[in-house]
């Protein structure tokens, strides 16, 4: 009953802040701002949000392999691409982790506490990646901008700690058996050190290469004001917000904190909306056609051997 409770007031909230978005953006300014982007930087953030997107990808299959996981490549891209679709639809990131284990998943009991296993990894090395990111976007905002770095370092600090006491808490309740499952075992393994060296890496680039995404799309719209490395202050603390499961795919409420923080450099609400909603736009379209390729090309894959093991019958 709690459950459904909880789902219910997180689907009203974002409800709540798409009605909000529709009812108080200027959608005209908004798809004249639009038009203002070239094509060509149209089509190149679309490769910068796929190159991010396949590093992520990239990052799940070595998580995969070293927790005993016999997952192809090919695999952990089309799981991360439709996850990264998934995720702007639905509340918060239970899209992209429910979709991520329903492909990964398989019958056996004992692989699927092993995928949890890897997802909740694959979690945690991502949040730290950003959390990095984060303290490096502190020192890239300029002296006249006046923002508490201290408390917001604090913040983040306090935000790391948290989320080890909830793994903690997860691992003493049982609900995620993450001590019996091979990821675990991967982790502590002195010859995985490489791996997960592998993996922050990879995170790391991969935060670095989509905050691009906003830095190419500012730009087409018009927004001079901030240069690549102060999008570093902005887009971390836009993603710890996502995080949180009120509202359906950041809807409303990554506009408005966009909105806010690009105010601080002089860019009006409304590019600032128009620059999160055609990332957003862009996101979506090039997850999509992403899996809808490796998905097709997997089937026409599975089907030739069909017909070469037919033809050699």
């Amino acid at each position: 009953m709690k459950q459904i409770l909880s789902r219910t007031l997180q689907t009203g909230a974002g409800i709540v802040l798409i009605v909000l978005l529709v009812i108080y953006v200027d959608w005209s300014q908004v798809f004249q701002t639009w038009r203002r982007i070239p094509l060509s930087m149209a089509l190149a953030t679309c490769g910068i949000v796929a190159i991010a997107l396949a590093l992520v990808g990239v990052r799940l299959y070595i998580l995969l392999r070293f927790a005993g996981l016999k997952h192809t490549l090919s695999m952990a891209l089309r799981t991360t691409y439709t996850g990264a679709a998934c995720s702007l639809v639905l509340p918060g990131q239970i899209g992209e982790d429910v979709a991520r284990f329903a492909l990964l998943r398989s019958g056996a009991p004992g692989v699927q506490r092993r995928v949890v296993g890897v997802l909740l990894a694959d979690r945690v090395l991502g949040a730290l990646a950003l959390a990095a990111i984060t303290l490096l976007g502190l020192y890239a905002v300029p002296e006249s901008i006046s923002l508490p770095k201290n408390t917001l370092l604090f913040a983040v600090a306090a935000g790391t700690v948290a989320m080890g006491i909830a793994c903690l808490w997860w691992k003493k309740r049982g609900q995620i058996q993450f001590r019996q499952s091979a990821t675990f075992q991967s982790l502590v393994n002195t010859k995985s050190r490489r791996h997960i060296a592998m993996a922050i890496v990879l995170s790391l680039i991969a935060q670095c290469i989509d905050i691009a995404t906003y830095w190419v799309i500012g730009l087409g719209i018009g927004i001079h004001q901030l240069g690549y490395i102060e999008y570093f202050a902005i887009i971390p603390w836009i993603y710890w917000l996502m995080v949180i499961p009120a509202s359906i795919g950041g809807l409303g409420l990554r506009e408005g904190a966009m909105a806010l923080l690009l105010s601080a450099y002089g860019v009006p609400a409304t590019l600032a909306i128009a620059l999160s909603l055609a990332v957003y736009v862009i996101r979506a379209s090039t997850s999509l056609c992403a899996a809808g390729l490796l998905f097709v090309g997997n089937g026409w894959g599975k089907l030739k051997n069909m017909q070469e093991q037919r033809s050699a019958a």
